[in-house]
């Protein structure tokens, strides 16, 4: 992790947080991606990369939809702040539980909503229940590195 690197989180990290004041929650969610993308290069893992950037294709309306559930965009704020603290601070443990924090709490916002059926699945003919949400890290990832 460079300084360059921190310092790009950094300024979006701070963007957000200024775009979160203005209620413009749709420009949120553009620099939430452009934060998990840099993250991405960080890791310098062109597979894993290529990978999450297909999930997140597929996904990207019901990302949208996630930010605008009750006090999720100030609790997806706290988490991008405590990732960026963790990373800033070299710290592999902390970078791992911010990261877990964040995914499980995305996890649980879909699962919410999807109980709801206030979001569907990409691709599924009618919601689904949240039992068609993996747990984050259930497949044993590792973003200690992220």
């Amino acid at each position: 992790v460079t300084a360059a690197d921190l310092a790009d989180l950094e300024a979006t990290v701070v963007e957000m947080h200024r775009r979160l004041e203005q209620d413009d929650r749709l420009g949120y969610s553009e620099l939430n991606s452009k934060f998990h993308r840099r993250i991405w290069k960080m890791a310098d893992n062109e597979l894993a990369a290529s990978l999450l950037a297909t999930l997140k294709s597929q996904s990207i309306r019901v990302q949208y939809r996630t930010i605008l559930q009750p006090g999720r965009a100030d609790q997806s704020m706290r988490e991008h702040a405590a990732i960026l603290a963790a990373l800033t601070a070299a710290d592999p443990e902390a970078t791992e539980a911010a990261m877990a924090e964040h995914l499980s709490h995305v996890v649980s916002t879909l699962r919410r909503a999807i109980a709801t059926r206030q979001v569907r699945l990409p691709g599924a003919a009618e919601s689904v229940g949240p039992a068609a949400l993996p747990s984050p890290l259930a497949a044993g990832a590792n973003v200690a590195g992220a």
